[in-house]
């Protein structure tokens, strides 16, 4: 059985004293830096958050500074493709206004050309028909 004397308040003080050192020595260090750690902790979560934020909104920036360049870039690409445009037609117009006029001077070169020898078969045609009747009826001059 136990018996109940003085010593049971001693180790009774015992205890309350080493529950009062362990308090100062262990427990209150360990809240302390429990407490630290989870401000640290939450400091660096707030952090992170700003952090995503502010790269979140700097590719929003990105993103629209690169579809504004796109769309300029298709302006320049559709201006120049216009212009190339107008300079093929300027270029083939030239090219058929030259080929015109080359066709005409040749067409008038041949009527020349058809003309003078038409003209000398016409200036020789007595001449042939004559030796051509000579040689028929079987004649000599």
């Amino acid at each position: 059985m136990i018996d109940i004397d003085y010593t049971l308040l001693v180790q009774a003080v015992n205890f309350f004293l080493f529950l009062l050192i362990l308090n100062f020595l262990f427990f209150k260090p360990l809240l302390h830096a429990i407490e630290k750690r989870n401000k640290q902790i939450t400091d660096s979560a707030k952090e992170a958050d700003n952090l995503g934020v502010k790269a979140e909104k700097q590719l929003n920036d990105y993103k629209s500074k690169f579809d504004e360049a796109k769309k300029k870039a298709i302006g320049v690409r559709d201006t120049i493709r216009k212009e190339g445009v107008l300079k093929e037609t300027d270029i083939l117009e030239e090219a058929r206004k030259t080929a015109t006029e080359y066709l005409n001077k040749a067409r008038l070169e041949i009527e020349k050309e058809v003309s003078l020898a038409k003209a000398e078969l016409h200036s020789k045609t007595n001449e042939i028909a004559l030796l051509i009747s000579t040689k028929v009826l079987g004649r000599s001059n």
